[in-house]
């Protein structure tokens, strides 16, 4: 693709997750005519810093930087009944690492066409359909995010019900984020991503691909909740909302494959994908019973 593109992510104590997505993300920088890292790393104790000065010595135009600030990835606890993963405390440092970013592509001279934003402790994403996805997406899109999956006794789930918002000004409850009502609402999620681009108010997955256009000079706010127990919002609802006032779409691309959590389905799932996509081994496996899965657990 003749596109510029800069990857940006977020690292602390992810090394073992690391080096797999390094490799997946050298070979996901082939596809376009420019295409840059940024990593904001903080406080890691596990190898992360090492992995990423030997990325940034060994591969041209991989920036990383890397501070330690003394804070904790999720405090143990926070004033009254707000959950501690819900809290002004994490969000608004989630949000300061974020514009840390932002604020570094618009210090460049290299105008980028595409940002992509990714977890990078990722157990398993899929580089070509990244591609794919934006290969084929609408015209009016600001932001494509993945269907990302988290897995939990063998049950598949959509991944980060906290950035998602089926229509604006959702208020975000407990019942939503954590607990059996997280994976319910995570499988309503699922069976809602029938369309190849479900547009929604609100999405991340793990993954997000933005046109730079739809996102420059915008900057992720935090925002309260007006709940006791989820003190304010994702950082992406807001930067999403943003996005959309300028006229474009937020949409989840069915396709863009994403795996959260580590687990032996991270092979498993590219194989079941696999599967299913072949009609003859498909049928085979089904008419003698080795198989047996529901159409939307995929």
């Amino acid at each position: 693709m003749d596109s510029k593109v800069i990857i940006c992510a977020l690292a602390r104590d992810c090394a073992d997750s690391l080096t797999k997505n390094i490799r997946r993300i050298e070979k996901l920088r082939k596809y376009f005519s420019v295409c840059d890292i940024l990593v904001i790393e903080n406080d890691s104790k596990d190898r992360t810093k090492e992995i990423l000065q030997e990325w940034m010595e060994s591969s041209k135009g991989v920036f990383c930087e890397m501070k330690d600030y003394g804070t904790a990835t999720i405090p143990e606890s926070v004033a009254g009944t707000v959950l501690p993963s819900y809290s002004k405390h994490r969000i608004s440092k989630m949000i300061r690492y974020r514009n840390m970013y932002l604020d570094w592509i618009e210090r460049r001279s290299e105008k980028y066409d595409y940002v992509i934003v990714l977890d990078i402790d990722a157990n398993w994403f899929s580089y070509k359909s990244i591609i794919k996805a934006l290969s084929n997406a609408p015209d009016d899109f600001g932001a494509i995010t993945a269907n990302g999956r988290h897995f939990f006794n063998f049950q598949s789930f959509y991944y980060d019900t906290y950035a998602f918002a089926e229509k604006e000004d959702s208020l975000i409850i407990p019942d939503t984020v954590c607990g059996d009502g997280y994976r319910k609402e995570s499988i309503r999620i699922r069976k809602l991503i029938t369309k190849k681009y479900l547009p929604v108010s609100s999405a991340f997955g793990g993954l997000a691909v933005y046109k730079y256009k739809a996102i420059e000079g915008i900057r992720y706010c935090l925002v309260e909740n007006a709940n006791e127990y989820v003190e304010v919002q994702c950082e992406h609802i807001h930067f999403n909302k943003q996005i959309r006032d300028r006229g474009y779409k937020v949409y989840i691309a069915k396709d863009m494959d994403l795996i959260i959590n580590s687990s032996w389905y991270s092979w498993k799932y590219p194989l079941k994908q696999f599967v299913c996509k072949n009609s003859t081994i498909r049928s085979f496996l089904l008419k003698y019973n080795i198989i047996e899965w529901k159409q939307h657990e995929l």
